[in-house]
């Protein structure tokens, strides 16, 4: 079983965008219930999202060292980053552009010594939205395909108070099955088809309803010669003995 939990960088950070409904901040509680639940539940994987802005940039490689310090030895405890997507709600201001965003990976592994997976690795689903069994329950028990779904009712799939959890199977299957990159001609043409996603499946309802203007595509391809030049420099210092990490940092494992 796997839980994901969400971060919004170090408790400063974090806390001015997290507060509780009563306005107190959420960090702290949020690392207290993980301590518990990962000794708690060792057969359950917690994998910590981190949301990476513009404003909060700087946090990551701090928040790194401070969670993997924490939950040193223990196994049922990983971490990732994500780029914060326009959505369309919030305007650009707080995404990076292409270019910074390499700088930040470039930041990571130079500075920092910090390795994440770079270069795309072949996935069977993108997210919560194209896994038939996966959902994001609201406050109120309502079930939807997409956080970026929530508060919006005409995109409720169900509720888990209900007998009957789901309700909505068009918009379940749509998510599943139509917005993805098999419906796009751009997609099928590109030569990262076979190890892509395919992009924000939320972004492309928005896009058939209202019109493209919200990115699709994860990977802007002018840079992917620069990934793969900093996903060999990493590769070449680590340790020689250290095969095994290799072998994960070359998604082999």
């Amino acid at each position: 079983m796997k839980k994901k939990d969400f971060l919004d960088g170090t408790a400063e950070c974090h806390d001015r965008s997290r507060k509780m409904k009563n306005g107190q901040p959420s960090y702290a509680l949020i690392l207290r219930n993980l301590d518990r639940a990962i000794t708690l539940l060792p057969d359950c994987h917690f994998s910590i999202r981190v949301n990476v802005s513009y404003a909060n940039r700087s946090d990551y490689p701090v928040l790194y060292r401070e969670l993997h310090g924490r939950y040193r030895g223990k196994k049922n405890f990983s971490m990732y980053f994500s780029f914060v997507e326009d959505y369309g709600s919030c305007g650009e201001s707080m995404a990076l552009c292409s270019r910074e965003r390499m700088a930040f990976l470039r930041e990571l592994i130079h500075t920092h010594h910090i390795n994440e997976r770079l270069y795309p690795r072949r996935q069977h689903a993108l997210c919560v939205a194209c896994h038939i069994n996966d959902f994001v329950i609201a406050p109120n028990g309502d079930l939807y395909k997409c956080w970026s779904d929530l508060g919006r009712e005409h995109l409720v799939v169900g509720n888990i108070r209900q007998k009957k959890k789901v309700n909505n199977y068009d918009l379940v299957c749509d998510y599943a099955i139509h917005y993805n990159k098999f419906n796009d001609p751009k997609c099928l043409a590109c030569f990262l088809f076979p190890v892509c996603a395919g992009g924000c499946p939320g972004n492309r309802y928005n896009n058939e309803r209202k019109g493209p203007r919200l990115e699709i595509c994860p990977y802007h391809l002018e840079y992917i010669d620069e990934v793969l030049e900093l996903m060999y420099e990493r590769v070449q210092a680590l340790p020689k003995q250290s095969e095994e990490i290799k072998n994960v940092v070359l998604n082999k494992s």
